[in-house]
Order: C-alpha cells, then sequence, then structure tokens
C-alpha cells in the first residue's frame, strides 16, 4: 500500500515481512577478556534496536553492548541481545572476564651446584614452570644439581586467554670448588706444610688437622705441628667466594721423631781424649764438628751438637757439654825409705786424701796403713791413686825393710844368791848391744856380760844392726834365796808377752804376806794402762783389748802387810816384743 511519507511527498515502499522472528545475531572481538583491557563493543550481525542486557551484576550499555571491564569484574558472563516487537528475538554470548595475572617471580639468592632443591613462588600461583633446573613444572622444583653450574632462566608462565603473562629469572648456579691437599713430610714436633689445590675462586680454606688443632686462612697453605706421632684424620673444608663449599678428610701419618739419649755431659782427664756416642740404628748423622759418623773422639772442652735423621726422614737434635778434668795431686808425702820387719805398722799420707793404697804391706787400702812385718823383707812399690770422676792420678815410692837381729837367749836361768851367771845370747846381724837394767851387770852394752842379782831379776838386750834395726829380747835370772818376807815384795823389770809362754806375763812376786794391794801401770805420757787390786792377776801388755808396742811403762803400788805395815814402791817397766 503507498501512503505518503510526508507531507507532499508521495511514493512506494517495499516492506519485507518476516513470518517468524527477527535476527538477533551479535558478537565481540573475543570471547576473553582482562580487567584493565579497553571495554568491549559487540558488533550486530542481526537486526539492530534490540537491547543489550549481562547476567552476574555486570555492566553493560544496554543500546550498545558496551561492557564496563572494570566494573563487571572478574567472572563468567552471559551478554544477552534481545530484539521486541512482533519480531522479537535474543541471542547470549558467553564473555569471559580475568583479572589481570602478576608472574612476578620471587627472587632467589645464587646456589651452589651440592645445595638442596628449593620449590620457586611467584606473586600469582596457578601458573607453570619452565626452564633447565625445573624436575616439577607445577609445583616450581628446581634442583640445582641438575642444573649443574651456570646461568640459567626459568620462566614462570600464567594462561588466561588474553590476560596470559610470563616471567624470567635468571638463577645462577656456582661451581663447587674441589677439595683435596698435600701434606709434607710429617714428623713430630716440627712444623708441617700443608698445600690445598687452589680452584673455583675459593676464599677460605678450613682445617682440622686431627689433633685438636684448627685453622682458617684465606690461602692455599698452613702449617701444624703434630705433638705426638701417629694416625691423623686431616679434613679441609675450601669455601668458594659464592659461599659453595666442599671438603676431604685425608689420613696423614705422623712419624715418630728419633729417639736420641745422648749424654748431657762428658768428662775427660787432660791429656786425654772424650768419646761421644750418639747412638746406632739411624739414618744419618751431623755433628757440629761436621763428621758424620755416630761416634766422635773430641780433645778439647766445649759444646758439641749431633742431628741424626731416621728412616722416615725425621729429625732429632741435642748436645752435650764437654768438660776437661785437671787430674788431682796423688803426691805421697814423708814416706820412710827404709824401715825394718819388727818395726810398728805407721800410716803413710798423700797431698789429697780418699784414695786407695796397694802394694806389699798395705794393711788398710783406705788409711794407708803399712807394716813392715806383714811386707818383710826387701824393696816394696807402695801405690797411691786418686780418683776424680774418670779421671786418675797415682803416685809411687818404695820401701826398703830390713831384716831385724835375731836373738837366742834362755827363758830364764837360776842361781843362788851371791852367785853369777853368763847372759850369753846368740846374736845374727848384731852391731851394738845395750842391757837393761843395767844393775848387778858387769856391762851393759857388750855382748855376754856377767849377772849377780840379788834378787830376781828380769835382763832385757837391744841389738841394733848397721841398718839401725833393732831386736829384744829378755831373760830372767832367778835368784834362789830364802823364803821371801814382806820387805822383799817386788816387781821384775820387764817382760816379753810375745806368745812363747815365757814371760808373757807381768807379776808381783812375795804377795803371800800382803792383804790387799793395789797394783797401776802408766805409759809414758801418764795414761794409765793397767790396774788391779787381786794380786794374781798379772798384766799381758795390752790396752782396751790392743796390743801396745814395745816401751818403758812406769808402775806403783801400794800393800798392806798382814802386819798391818804399809809398803810403797814406783819403778820403771819394759815391755818387749
Amino acid at each position: 500500500e503507498a501512503d505518503c511519507v510526508e507531507d507532499g511527498i508521495c511514493g512506494q515502499v517495499t516492506v519485507n515481512v518476516n513470518p517468524t522472528t527477527g535476527d538477533a545475531s551479535f558478537s565481540y572481538a573475543s570471547s576473553d577478556f582482562c580487567l584493565g583491557d579497553p571495554n568491549p563493543i559487540p558488533t550486530i550481525q542481526g537486526d539492530p534496536g534490540g537491547s543489550f542486557s549481562i547476567s552476574g551484576g555486570g555492566t553493560i550499555n544496554t543500546s550498545t553492548g558496551k561492557i564496563d571491564l572494570n566494573a563487571t569484574g572478574q567472572g563468567a558472563f552471559d551478554v544477552t541481545y534481545s530484539l521486541g516487537g512482533s519480531c522479537s528475538a535474543k541471542k547470549i554470548v558467553t564473555v569471559n572476564i580475568y583479572s589481570l595475572s602478576d608472574p612476578t617471580i620471587s627472587s632467589v639468592p645464587s646456589f651452589c651446584e651440592s645445595d638442596s632443591w628449593v620449590t620457586l613462588t611467584a606473586a600469582d600461583t596457578g601458573g607453570t614452570w619452565s626452564g633447565t633446573g625445573i624436575t616439577d613444572a607445577n609445583a616450581g622444583t628446581f634442583d640445582p644439581s641438575v642444573a649443574g653450574s651456570g646461568k640459567w632462566d626459568v620462566i614462570y608462565t600464567i594462561s588466561g586467554g588474553s590476560c596470559a603473562a610470563a616471567d624470567t629469572l635468571s638463577v645462577i648456579i656456582n661451581a663447587l670448588p674441589i677439595a683435596s691437599f698435600t701434606a709434607d713430610s710429617v714428623c713430630e714436633g716440627i712444623s708441617t706444610g700443608f698445600t690445598a689445590q687452589n680452584n673455583a675462586n675459593i676464599a677460605n680454606w678450613v682445617w682440622a688437622f686431627g689433633d685438636g688443632n684448627t685453622a682458617t686462612v684465606n690461602n692455599s697453605e698452613t702449617t701444624n705441628i703434630y705433638s705426638l706421632s701417629g694416625i691423623y684424620n686431616v679434613k679441609l673444608i675450601v669455601v668458594s667466594d659464592s659461599g659453595c663449599t666442599d671438603s676431604v678428610t685425608q689420613q696423614v701419618i705422623v712419624h715418630g721423631k728419633p729417639q736420641l739419649n745422648l749424654q748431657t755431659s762428658v768428662t775427660f782427664c787432660v791429656g786425654d781424649s772424650a768419646e761421644i756416642s750418639a747412638g746406632n740404628g739411624f739414618q744419618s748423622y751431623n755433628w757440629s764438628t761436621g763428621e758424620i759418623d755416630s761416634v766422635i773422639t773430641v780433645v778439647a772442652s766445649g759444646i758439641y751438637t749431633v742431628t741424626v735423621t731416621n728412616q722416615e726422614g725425621c729429625e732429632d737434635s741435642s748436645k752435650v757439654t764437654v768438660s776437661s778434668v785437671v787430674l788431682p795431686d796423688a803426691s805421697i808425702l814423708n814416706a820412710p825409705q827404709t824401715g825394718c820387719v819388727n818395726d810398728a805398722s805407721f800410716t803413710l799420707s798423700a797431698a789429697n786424701p780418699g784414695g786407695v793404697w796397694s802394694g806389699n804391706g798395705i794393711t788398710n787400702v783406705t788409711t794407708g796403713e803399712f807394716n813392715p812385718s806383714a811386707a818383710g823383707k826387701g824393696t816394696w812399690e807402695i801405690i797411691y791413686t786418686l780418683l776424680d770422676g774418670n779421671c786418675s792420678s797415682a803416685d809411687t815410692v818404695f820401701i826398703n825393710i830390713n831384716e831385724s837381729p835375731t836373738i837366742s837367749i834362755a827363758n830364764s836361768l837360776a842361781i843362788q844368791q851371791g852367785d853369777t851367771v853368763d847372759l850369753s845370747p846368740q846374736i845374727s846381724n848384731g852391731n851394738s848391744y845395750q842391757w837393761t837394767p843395767s844393775t848387778s851387770l858387769s856391762c851393759s852394752n857388750c855382748l855376754s856380760p856377767k849377772a849377780f842379782p840379788n834378787i830376781t831379776t828380769m835382763y832385757c838386750i837391744t841389738v841394733t844392726d848397721m841398718n839401725l834395726c833393732t831386736s829384744s829380747a829378755c831373760v830372767t835370772v832367778v835368784v834362789n834365796e830364802k823364803e821371801i818376807s814382806c820387805q822383799d815384795l817386788f816387781i821384775p823389770t820387764g817382760f816379753s808377752p810375745n806368745g812363747d809362754n815365757a814371760n808373757d806375763y807381768l807379776c808381783l812376786y812375795g804377795t803371800n804376806c800382803v792383804k790387799s794391794i793395789h797394783f797401776q801401770v802408766f805409759d809414758r805420757w801418764g795414761n794409765k794402762v793397767f790396774e788391779s787390786s787381786d794380786p794374781t792377776i798379772c798384766w799381758d801388755g795390752t790396752f782396751n783389748g790392743k796390743l801396745l808396742n814395745t816401751a818403758v811403762f812406769a808402775y806403783s803400788f801400794t800393800a798392806t802387810s798382814i802386819a798391818g805395815k804399809k809398803i810403797e814402791k814406783t819403778g820403771n817397766i819394759s815391755l818387749i816384743r
């Protein structure tokens, strides 16, 4: 039907009538959008004039279909385009709105090849991981030992359509240093050098020497002194400048040093030499004298040093002080050149005491007592030896011992009062003669005097030879007389206690008429050598159990007779051996 469209304008309008519904086709450039993207406007492929709506509380321009992404927010939303009127129609398009992903990977430090695996993280989860060293793409497990040393890129990718994002992190894996070392020849008591391999920019070397000693140094060399031999586990930890470490433990054998037992001091006698020994069994010897033997001989005082080396190359040194000793003075003083066999023992002397005497006739090696009788006739060498440490000196003298004269004479001769008897001893080697007492003798210095005593008297002869050696013997002239009265109480003038059972005791005679007596004998210095109040006890010529030598002694006695008369007598007695 033709109508006028406008006043005054008329025409023909062709209207195509859809007999069913309208076309609500439309589309967006993408079905996925990100927050922050430009707000999308759809393209209407179908009939215009419709209106748009969005589910889920989204915000949309109902006329144009423009979606306000930020206002709508994250989610899946249905957008509907609706046509009204008799030709109503609608179409629904699903739009996904994603939040903007942050794949930023959290920073990590550098690693060492030996470090344990770690889990990497990022700002937003849900992504996947890739790159060298990633052993679990979903969990983000990174293993430095799998990656190895180097610089590796690790990528974290978050999927989500146009919102997909990724981040890349460069991870540095530092190479491990290598711990190894060598040791010098190791000996106890000396400084032992340790040298480590220097690699991978090592910053520190940490040592544990196995004996309790440790050291942390910034170079590859160090030392340690082991006080005892043995086997030690030495551990080295090396630390690189990136903090990576490696360690190694090795056994180190510490050898004992030689057992040098050198004397600390040695003495030798002046004019002699000293031998110093460092002992056997060492590999080498080095003396301060330049000698290389185990034993050296020195002739001068001083300090000598030796260094010995054993089979393991360990050394020990020691020193010895060598001193010379001046020989002691062993001079024998004032020794007689001659003597007689019957002389009394005498003691020799020397410049310094403490030595040892030897030789024929020496009866005490310590005091130097010489007994002519023990030596006998002859010329005898007497040696005095004086020791000072290992040094000794000696002196020698010769003593000539001459034979003494021999005398043979009767022990006793008997006469009657008023008679005379010849004293005729048999003498050998006699040169001069002396009789004592001289009382009632025809001569006192002849060989055979006549004796005419009134009372029993002991006469003793002393014979001297050309060597001035003397011998003595005694004979008792027994005067037979009438019964002895108390006034005739007497003591002989001598006796010879030589063990021949003749005149061996000094006794009082005529004691039959006394009731008490006190008898004393004194030596020439006034010392009392015998005392008795028993007239039956005689003196045997000893004092304190020791035989007294030939000498003249004084006596005194007091007696009281049976009649009460007091008798006193004094005189001299000759003791002849």
